[in-house]
């Protein structure tokens, strides 16, 4: 989860950045992704605002991210914000769990047919 202010768009170019390097790192390293939310937090100081949704529904989309606008002061999304991260995360593990063990079973099932069906070793 990367937060930043509405009010301060040096806050939003700082959490880019760091969307942007989370991005980079993972994908280099070989790693599976990991669920990254963008978070506009002072929901409720709407007249001070200097990052506009669509700049950050842009941003969130550029690097396949979720995005919310949240008010810790007025506690808006902060609950729905935290569920989703939660929902994220339960998914991306059965994902994983999924992926190893069709990996495993096909490297087994592969593995047992190349032994079995041999020519000549299949029995008449």
């Amino acid at each position: 989860m990367i937060v930043y202010s509405i009010t301060d768009h040096y806050s939003f170019e700082a959490a880019r950045q760091l969307v942007k390097l989370i991005k980079e790192v993972r994908k280099s390293e070989g790693e599976f992704q990991v669920p990254i939310l963008l978070v506009g937090n002072k929901r409720d100081l709407r007249r001070g605002r200097q990052v506009t949704k669509e700049e950050a529904r842009e941003t969130a989309s550029e690097f396949s991210c979720s995005h919310y606008e949240t008010s810790a002061a007025s506690n808006k999304n902060v609950q729905m914000m935290f569920y989703n991260l939660v929902f994220q995360i339960r998914f991306m593990k059965q994902s994983r769990k999924h992926s190893t063990a069709s990996q495993t079973q096909n490297g087994f099932l592969s593995s047992m047919k190349k032994h079995l069906f041999r020519r000549g070793s299949v029995p008449a």
